[in-house]
């Protein structure tokens, strides 16, 4: 039967040549591609033989038709169709705002403050100069249970005079803030003790305002953290995490910071990091620690979805648009 499938094959191939041989048509390997049909000196193959003389530089370095090399093959290294390695990690250039100025904390120690000047909107500018599509914001006052409203004229400002994505976290914990600070313009509201302390009531306003709630878990020791870390529950973050998404499918993130990392210039805690994301399935955004490019380049090959700077790229170590042209965030 084999043989016979070959004779039949090889009668057809003879026949189809000569058809080709008769109707003058070409399969020479010197046209760009054979057409069944067009003779070899029509119009249409005098056209593409012009033009695959014109790009003869493209051709030759590969032996040309001679070597029995496609034109169509030199083309090839002109068109990158491959995905990139890795996919980009959204960075969230962080201010922290207290008494309505941008600081940041050490571990998150209120008496460990540095003041970085006196309008925040400067730096939210700066960042947005250097290309950031996004801003992460936190009311530490409003974090540690004082005035919610000492930084909301500081929110409204950089909210108006950048344009940009603009999360915050600190100090939510009802509804009527919830709706406040959402008609500030924020589009995303990062909730952190409450979430923890009322559960139901969080997966309530995460299906209420759907993609607008973020989970904040803080963790000291793989234990939450709340109310503006001043205080370490008995509950692990990686259990929070799972609880939250076994109540909603609504949750937009997780924020997930190491405190122990938070501010001190050493790295973020990728062994936590790593727990966590493979504890749940709601996206993660890093937090904490984040302070040289290769640590940035870490969490991309985790894959990690999103993380946040701060210290680093207020004192220097780090240039933003680095940070994000490493993560592959860099606005055009």
């Amino acid at each position: 039967m084999m043989a016979e499938f070959a004779g039949n094959t090889y009668d057809i191939v003879r026949r189809n040549s000569s058809v080709r041989q008769r109707r003058g048509t070409s399969s020479d390997s010197r046209s760009i591609f054979p057409i069944e049909g067009v003779h070899r000196n029509s119009l249409g193959n005098h056209c593409w033989s012009k033009i695959q003389e014109m790009f003869h530089w493209l051709h030759d370095p590969y032996g040309g038709w001679r070597a029995g090399v496609s034109f169509w093959h030199c083309l090839l290294p002109l068109f990158d169709f491959s995905f990139p390695a890795h996919c980009a990690m959204d960075i969230w250039p962080a201010i922290d705002l207290r008494h309505g100025k941008p600081v940041r904390l050490k571990q998150g120690d209120y008496n460990r403050e540095t003041v970085f000047g006196d309008d925040p909107v400067e730096f939210a500018l700066r960042w947005q100069a250097a290309g950031t599509r996004r801003l992460h914001l936190v009311d530490l006052d409003a974090a540690k249970g004082d005035d919610p409203t000492a930084n909301r004229e500081a929110v409204r400002r950089i909210v108006e005079a950048t344009g940009l994505t603009c999360q915050m976290g600190g100090g939510v914990r009802d509804e009527a803030a919830i709706e406040i600070l959402l008609d500030l313009g924020l589009n995303r509201l990062v909730v952190g003790s409450a979430a923890l302390k009322r559960p139901d009531w969080f997966a309530e306003m995460c299906d209420r305002f759907p993609g607008r709630l973020a989970a904040g878990i803080d963790a000291r020791d793989g234990m939450v953290a709340t109310d503006g870390w001043l205080e370490t529950s008995s509950t692990p973050a990686i259990d929070l995490a799972r609880n939250l998404r076994q109540r909603t499918s609504n949750i937009a993130a997780v924020i997930y910071t190491d405190i122990a990392k938070d501010g001190m210039m050493s790295g973020p805690n990728f062994e936590g990091l790593a727990a966590m994301a493979a504890a749940t399935d709601i996206p993660l955004v890093a937090s904490g620690g984040v302070t040289t490019l290769d640590d940035v380049r870490q969490l991309v090959e985790m894959k990690m979805p999103a993380a946040i700077v701060g210290r680093s790229i207020y004192d220097g170590v780090m240039k933003l648009k680095d940070v994000l042209d490493v993560a592959g965030d860099l606005a055009s």
